[in-house]
């Protein structure tokens, strides 16, 4: 009891040592009523997010396609990141420390997202973006702002694109404490606590960087990578596995995957004026 009476007085005072804006809250519900909510929004908010952060890219590059008249000789290039060999056992994630999570979760068993091997054994979770251009050139767009959302005591996406000089929102919608933990190589690092449901702490990145870590020091299974590029020539693998990046201009291009466990690979495309190039990676113990 002494334990959770402490949490609450903390909870209360970081936001005003801290610095940090307050959110409104309506009070405290049910736990059980919010838990409801939170297990219904989870697969919609991580399902949502992970389309946002390819519309945001997908946006800028119209824009910036647009802005140099390189509309009707884009291409693109479209593939899959393939998974080979037996997929490993994903590991319980023990939320056991905080009564929220557990009924967030309806009781249920919660998954480890670190490798995810879909059912055609593809991988989700892979971040694609083109590393390096050998010939031809990219257009910079306007950067946009990417949402990461911490709900059901996870973070929705786990991982997303964000273009250089943009901003990333990070959202409690949780009725419980995080706090969002960010220690980039390259850019500045921050550790601001969300005590209240509905804060959000926003920061930009100016610099490109593959990847940068996002962690909840309270909940040590919350995990998130953002890839910070020039461009927005990025995309995130899903459900199915696939990538998409469109208005390619034409020229040689690296592409490169980054997987959380299972490291990079790179390849070399050619886009051809208005075609698609095809780019399919392959992890796993059997390549």
């Amino acid at each position: 009891m002494a334990r959770w009476v402490v949490l609450f007085l903390l909870c209360a005072a970081l936001p005003v040592l801290l610095g940090e804006g307050v959110g409104s809250s309506a009070g405290v519900d049910n736990v059980a009523t919010v838990a409801t909510v939170a297990t219904v929004a989870t697969t919609a908010t991580t399902t949502a997010t992970t389309s946002a952060t390819t519309t945001t890219a997908t946006t800028a590059t119209t824009s910036a396609i647009a802005a140099t008249g390189i509309a009707g000789t884009a291409g693109s290039i479209e593939g899959s990141v393939i998974y080979t060999g037996v997929a490993p056992q994903r590991a319980v994630l023990q939320m056991a420390a905080d009564p929220f999570c557990v009924a967030a979760h309806g009781g249920q068993t919660v998954l480890s997202e670190q490798l995810v091997v879909n059912d055609n054994r593809t991988l989700r979770w892979a971040f694609v973006h083109i590393r390096e251009v050998r010939s031809g050139s990219l257009p910079v767009g306007s950067a946009d702002t990417v949402v990461l959302n911490q709900v059901a005591c996870m973070y929705a996406p786990r991982v997303a694109g964000l273009q250089a000089g943009g901003t990333l929102r990070v959202t409690n919608s949780d009725q419980t404490l995080h706090n969002v933990s960010v220690q980039p190589l390259n850019n500045p690092s921050f550790n601001v606590a969300q005590p209240i449901p509905g804060m959000s702490t926003e920061r930009s990145f100016d610099n490109a960087e593959i990847m940068i870590p996002v962690r909840c020091d309270v909940h040590p299974w919350m995990q998130a990578y953002i890839g910070v590029v020039e461009h927005s020539y990025f995309d995130v693998s899903g459900e199915d596995g696939s990538f998409r990046l469109v208005g390619v201009p034409p020229g040689e291009y690296v592409l490169e995957a980054w997987h959380e466990t299972l490291g990079t690979q790179t390849i070399s495309v050619t886009v051809r004026e208005g075609q698609t190039a095809s780019a399919d990676f392959t992890f796993g113990g059997d390549r």
